[in-house]
């Protein structure tokens, strides 16, 4: 992504050392905005919310450190690094400055690659800082939502468990039977709760390894629908998986394993009962296309952009009141980005989802197993 021009807002009732700063700034490539006094400064800052503010000390009116105080106690603007710009040397004004919020300080007259090398030293350090406070907002995001889906199926097995433990002589085989397929549904849900954070904890911290290995789609994908054929079951859920022939992509197993049981527990979570799920795959165009169609609920427009954006954190109840994270579809993007492949859907409010996973494919690898 190409990053846009800094802004950096240059407050300096000088008119000769406020054009030469400019000139200088501007040279380098920022979009230089300027302001004549500290009463000027405190409208445009709040306006225009630049990445760094160069703030002379001694103007008319209000000071530089009495501007940088007020910026410093908005929330529109406390992020905002200041450097003053200042003739004045003295410990004591040095200390004031800091102590109001500013981050730095070039004396005038300044030499230019001081100038350069300050503006740039610190919009670096609020790029890493904005880039760590983001960062802690997702990892913070993340856990709340595990921790407050984790409870729920933690507290079926409980209940579920101790009804058994205290009534387990009362109960009929029927209800036993019935009684061990809701703590197998809700102990899947708690190891694919895990699994997920365990994965996305790894791809955060740079220690998910990938291994590229040949992958039998036609194989995986059937074995994937076995271990779902109990949830499907339970809502009477038809699953669809007609392709005759297989195919062979070079890729990470363990990632494309876990993208195709979150799609399939995702349909299956937004099929109504006695629903329909069709998975096919084909290849076309280099790429080998994985296709989990559902004839379900579907989202709404304005739902579609949030489900890949944990910051929005799209989540609703299945049709049988199923709950989640929506999690899945998010850690399923960023896996798949990991190993260059792609996913993509087209979803229609009351008809259905069609999620579609793109692999670029080895041509050898692809056709090996075509004729077979």
């Amino acid at each position: 992504m190409i990053s846009r021009p800094k802004k950096i807002l240059i407050v300096e009732d000088d008119e000769v050392s406020r054009l030469l700063t400019s000139r200088i700034l501007e040279a380098s490539g920022f979009n230089i905005y300027n302001s004549f006094n500290g009463d000027e400064a405190l409208v445009e800052a709040e306006k225009l919310l630049p990445d760094l503010i160069l703030l002379d000390v001694s103007m008319p009116g209000i000071s530089g450190f009495e501007v940088c105080k007020i910026l410093k106690n908005k929330k529109e603007t406390k992020d905002i690094p200041i450097i003053f710009l200042t003739g004045k040397t003295e410990y004591q004004d040095l200390v004031e400055g800091f102590l109001v919020g500013g981050v730095d300080y070039i004396k005038k007259p300044f030499n230019k690659f001081e100038l350069l090398a300050r503006v740039n030293t610190h919009l670096e350090l609020k790029k890493s800082k904005d880039k760590i406070v983001e960062q802690n907002k997702i990892k913070d995001k993340f856990f709340s939502i595990i921790a407050h889906d984790l409870k729920s199926p933690l507290s079926s097995l409980t209940s579920l468990a101790e009804i058994m433990n205290e009534e387990f002589s009362d109960l009929s085989n029927d209800e036993i039977k019935k009684f061990i397929g809701l703590i197998y549904n809700s102990s899947r849900n708690v190891l694919s709760l895990i699994e997920n954070l365990f994965t996305w904890s790894r791809s955060q911290i740079g220690t998910l390894e990938i291994v590229n290995e040949e992958i039998e789609i036609r194989h995986e994908i059937k074995r994937s629908i076995e271990s779902f054929r109990s949830s499907a079951r339970d809502k009477n859920i038809e699953i669809v998986f007609n392709n005759e022939h297989d195919l062979v992509i070079l890729s990470d197993g363990k990632i494309f394993k876990l993208v195709i049981a979150n799609l399939i527990s995702n349909g299956i979570k937004f099929t109504n009962k006695d629903g329909l799920i069709e998975i096919s795959f084909h290849q076309a165009n280099g790429k080998v296309d994985i296709n989990i169609k559902d004839n379900g609920i579907g989202f709404e427009n304005e739902d579609k952009e949030k489900l890949f954006k944990l910051e929005s954190h799209f989540n609703t109840r299945g049709t049988n009141d199923e709950k989640g994270t929506g999690l899945g579809l998010i850690l399923c993007k960023e896996l798949l980005s990991k190993v260059g492949a792609q996913i993509s859907f087209i979803s229609e409010k009351d008809k259905g989802s069609c999620f579609t996973v793109s692999y670029l494919c080895n041509s050898n690898l692809s056709n090996e197993l075509v004729n077979q």
